[in-house]
């Protein structure tokens, strides 16, 4: 074939075909775009909305948040790198792990057990007891019940959706207002230590697991209506994930963590601050001193 000749029809349609992906991929960008400033604009929009009032605070702070995090969403779309997962399941190599870790599973599985154990026995006979409320018991019961009539809670969702979940399928009782905190206890369990396992060795991290799982305050915790620790251990989980493997994903996590925390008592909203002044402190070392973070030894 001669240089002038031009390519056969079915070679420059297979390239066409391949570049598909990547040209849809740039139209949704684009969209993204034009979709964040959209949101921005309508974000200042709401706080410059009339009437303003001498108070410190915006009177459409609220929504003017949400439209700034559908902007950031959106920004993130734009970032983003879309790749195919792989689906399909390798027998062999999970067989593989499981010789190897079977172990660490049992362990995991025992101590996990007796975390549950100290969190349900006699439950709603000690504190709290089961005819009576205890600490802020009666304030969020309020709140879920009033969420249940139609009303949409802000501050402090976790808790008081939790417990308008309850009352929605055990009724108004002290079951349904404490039933899903256990639950999410255990949940933190969890979570606390897959943080672990990326930070410290094996038998490290199921002893800590197990420390915290005979914790007698947060088991007593647990059963009421309180949050505990999940956003702090669930926000050091993602941004610990994000900075080993620099996912955006991870890192879009940490910053929805930390805006529900925001919505938390005051105490909890240090934690945020806490995170960033350690990711500071992480930049600031690998500028300055030009050696990369090490998870571990930090």
């Amino acid at each position: 074939m001669r240089v002038t000749d031009k390519p056969p029809r079915e070679s420059r349609t297979g390239v066409w075909q391949a570049l598909a992906p990547v040209r849809g991929w740039t139209l949704v960008q684009s969209l993204a775009v034009v979709a964040a400033a959209a949101f921005a604009i309508n974000a200042a929009r709401l706080l410059n909305e009339p009437p303003h009032s001498r108070e410190p605070f915006f009177p459409n702070f609220d929504q003017a948040m949400l439209w700034l995090g559908l902007a950031l969403l959106a920004t993130l779309v734009v970032a983003w790198r879309p790749s195919i997962p792989k689906l399909a399941v390798d027998r062999a190599a999970l067989r593989s792990w499981a010789r190897a870790h079977w172990r660490e599973a049992t362990l995991f599985a025992l101590i996990l057990g007796f975390g549950i154990f100290m969190r349900t026995y006699q439950f709603g006979g000690l504190l709290p007891p089961s005819d009576g409320l205890c600490c802020e018991e009666h304030i969020n019961g309020g709140v879920a019940y009033l969420a249940l009539e139609g009303d949409r809670p802000v501050q402090k969702a976790l808790v008081r959706w939790a417990s308008a979940g309850g009352f929605f399928l055990f009724g108004e009782t002290t079951l349904g207002l404490r039933f899903f905190f256990p639950v999410l206890s255990v949940a933190t369990l969890v979570l606390f230590y897959f943080l672990l396992r990326r930070l410290v060795s094996i038998p490290v991290a199921l002893f800590g697991l197990a420390l915290y799982s005979a914790a007698w305050w947060p088991s007593l915790r647990a059963r009421q209506t309180t949050e505990g620790t999940v956003y702090a251990v669930l926000l050091a989980l993602l941004i610990v994930r994000g900075l080993q493997t620099r996912s955006p994903l991870a890192f879009l996590g940490a910053g929805i963590v930390a805006g529900l925390i925001s919505y938390e008592y005051e105490s909890y909203r240090f934690v945020p601050m806490i995170a960033g002044g350690f990711l500071v402190a992480a930049a600031a070392r690998e500028v300055l001193l030009r050696r990369p973070l090490d998870l571990p030894a930090a």
